[in-house]
């Protein structure tokens, strides 16, 4: 029998990541100001990520967040790459992604060698369905 992956209950798991979050350092967060968030949970660039939208992730969260908190980042884009080329070379207002200020705010990748980021989601921050 195959084995089954375990299920997150997904909105316990961003309660108690915002929560943790939320008593980050002033510094973290404002190194967010005029910054894109860097991760591979979306495929294209946005500046808004309606909450428990198909899009919704940590970086999401991240960014409503600091909003709220008065910082201004400027959207959240992809890290993804095709063939080595960024799936999202421009950014918003056609801005060039080299000219532009990315904090990426994932876990650790092998094939792309991003560090874990102090925003990556961690173990304890993850809720299980109970079968």
């Amino acid at each position: 029998m195959p084995r089954q992956g375990r299920k997150v209950n997904w909105k316990e798991t961003k309660r108690i990541y915002k929560e943790r979050i939320s008593h980050f350092p002033t510094e973290l967060w404002e190194d967010l100001n005029g910054a894109y968030l860097g991760t591979f949970d979306i495929y294209s660039t946005v500046e808004n990520i309606e909450e428990d939208s198909h899009m919704d992730c940590f970086a999401g969260i991240i960014l409503r967040m600091a909003r709220e908190k008065g910082y201004t980042p400027l959207g959240v884009t992809t890290e993804r790459k095709s063939r080595g080329v960024h799936l999202c070379p421009l950014l918003l207002d056609e801005e060039r992604r080299e000219d532009c200020k990315i904090v990426y705010v994932g876990k650790y990748s092998y094939f792309s060698n991003h560090q874990k980021s102090a925003w990556s989601p961690i173990a304890s921050d993850y809720v299980y369905i109970s079968n």
